[in-house]
């Protein structure tokens, strides 16, 4: 870590793997003083402008970035992912780091090939904004080449380098601006999210109205039977919502799909965020209960094996007939 004692211009960084930061090395030069000459003030340090980032259009989904020296080395990778989070932090919770139930940003953290790109996804539109912009390209002018592909909704796609932007794809068409680019991809994420998890919010309210009567089944079984729907958001399989006592790496209802999104519950009711940091396994303690969801593709199944970790059967789940969209929002409609 480098103390600066100077004022000097901070550069986050953005996107894939990259090197470590260059190190500063600052000369203070002691004159000698008396009272007839003093030396002359040190000339202040030009602040760095924001860099001006110039929008291309491309008709293209995918632009090439592979690294000069063919390989990237993780540290590198890390080195400029670690800069990309603390201009991304500036805005906004970020996964997987942020400790929140819900965050507004995810930097993806596995280095998946040796293209100098990391890539971010945006769940919260309020959060992103033409300074979230600037930001990064700001980061980004300590590693030459790497870049950001910035997603999480439909028909388009982010690529910021440090002194550019590249648009791609329909939601993009017409923006000559990054306030043109930064009402585009907030119109963009809420669409995706509405589409994502509109019925969710549906299907979620359903299961709390049945909780209570199937925590004692739970406590007494080891499960409890909730309700089965027709998708979960973008999976187009039955969901089948298993209330459980144990996690389901230690025991799990079969299905050829397996197990989403389990959720910790507490006694009363509450029904935590997927990933909740509270709990297992980022600590020893464990829920009430697991909220577990459970995929499956074939659609006239209703009854599944209930195994342990040797895959015994412990028992057997008998389901009900998948509830669709129309036939939920009737079901919510007389709830009181």
């Amino acid at each position: 870590m480098v103390t600066l004692l100077a004022a000097t211009s901070v550069i986050a960084v953005v996107l894939r793997p990259m090197k470590h930061l260059s190190s500063f090395v600052i000369f203070i030069l002691i004159g000698c003083s008396s009272e007839k000459s003093l030396p002359e003030p040190a000339p202040e340090r030009a602040v760095q402008p924001m860099p001006e980032i110039e929008l291309q259009h491309s008709t293209g989904d995918y632009i090439p970035n592979p690294h000069p020296n063919g390989e990237t080395p993780f540290e590198e990778f890390w080195d400029v992912r670690s800069s990309i989070l603390t201009a991304v932090n500036e805005h906004g919770k970020t996964g997987p780091e942020s400790n929140a139930d819900g965050v507004d940003f995810w930097l993806v953290e596995d280095q998946l090939n040796d293209e100098r790109y990391h890539r971010m996804e945006v769940y919260s539109s309020a959060a992103f904004s033409v300074d979230m912009i600037k930001s990064l390209a700001t980061a980004l002018r300590d590693h030459v080449g790497w870049g950001i592909s910035i997603g999480g909704y439909d028909n388009g796609n982010l690529v910021l380098f440090a002194d550019r932007l590249v648009l791609i794809g329909n939601l993009f068409e017409g923006c000559g601006s990054l306030g043109d680019v930064a009402t585009s991809l907030r119109n963009g994420v809420e669409t995706f999210r509405q589409r994502k998890d509109g019925s969710l919010e549906g299907q979620i309210k359903l299961i709390k109205h049945r909780l209570s009567d199937a925590m004692p089944d739970a406590r007494a079984e080891g499960f409890a039977y909730l309700a089965t729907f027709d998708h979960y958001q973008l999976h187009a399989y039955n969901a089948v919502w298993i209330l459980q006592t144990e996690n389901n790496d230690d025991v799990y209802m079969e299905t050829d799909h397996g197990a989403i999104h389990p959720r910790a519950v507490d006694a009363d009711g509450t029904i935590h965020e997927p990933f909740c940091r509270d709990f297992w396994p980022y600590t020893d303690l464990a829920p009430d209960f697991w909220l577990v969801v459970y995929l499956n593709g074939q659609q006239n199944l209703t009854e599944f094996r209930y195994v342990d970790e040797e895959q015994t059967e412990v028992a057997v789940v008998e389901t009900s007939a998948a509830i669709g969209t129309s036939e939920l929002a009737a079901i919510l409609a007389g709830l009181p």
